[in-house]
């Protein structure tokens, strides 16, 4: 697995009773191993356009559920990782994170676009939020804070009791989006 960089941490799973599902999956730097009973799959980063999950960080789910995309956004696979094991799923996002986001966030929204999720994208500069009413396209002065409460995830605005909210379950991966969120908030207005 050399072309997938070091080995960084195997994760066991309950390969549970129904389908095809991986009893284990190897996290290396540029990719992922699924192990099945009697092969393996090999996923590199560069052939995964998100991983997504509908409830990671989720109070006390009784598992936390991975859905892996490939470059055509069809669903490669789902990992289902035990609630107890929080720290694998985290791993695999940190993993994921660091490959599309090879240096700082703020280095990166200076020079590259990002759809954060289906309604949130950051594209020349500017945010773009689509609503029913319309785009609506914000400036970083327009940008007062980004927010993380109650599980809820958003940017206020100044002058404006409204706000520009991230769907964290729709986006390619939940920890790099919320980065680059965050690194947008503090872009230097000076």
């Amino acid at each position: 697995m050399s072309e997938l960089g070091s080995l960084i941490n195997s994760i066991s799973l309950k390969a549970g009773l129904f389908g095809k599902k991986p009893n284990g999956v190897d996290v290396y730097e540029k990719g992922l191993v699924l192990k099945y009973k009697n092969e393996e799959r090999v996923l590199p980063f560069s052939e995964i356009s998100a991983i997504k999950s509908l409830n990671y960080g989720a109070p006390q789910p009784p598992q936390y559920d991975l859905d892996i995309y490939d470059k055509d956004d069809k669903k490669i696979i789902s990992l289902a990782i035990p609630y107890a094991q929080l720290s694998d799923a985290t791993l695999i996002f940190k993993t994921h994170e660091k490959y599309v986001l090879p240096t700082s966030a703020r280095e990166l929204i200076k020079t590259t676009d990002f759809e954060l999720d289906p309604y949130l994208s950051w594209k020349n500069g500017s945010l773009f939020y689509k609503t029913r009413k319309g785009i609506q396209e914000y400036s970083p002065r327009d940008i007062d804070q980004f927010c993380i409460k109650n599980g809820s995830h958003y940017f206020t605005l100044k002058d404006s009791k409204d706000t520009v909210m991230l769907f964290v379950s729709d986006s390619f991966n939940v920890l790099a989006a919320i980065e680059i969120c965050r690194a947008i908030a503090d872009i230097d207005h000076s």
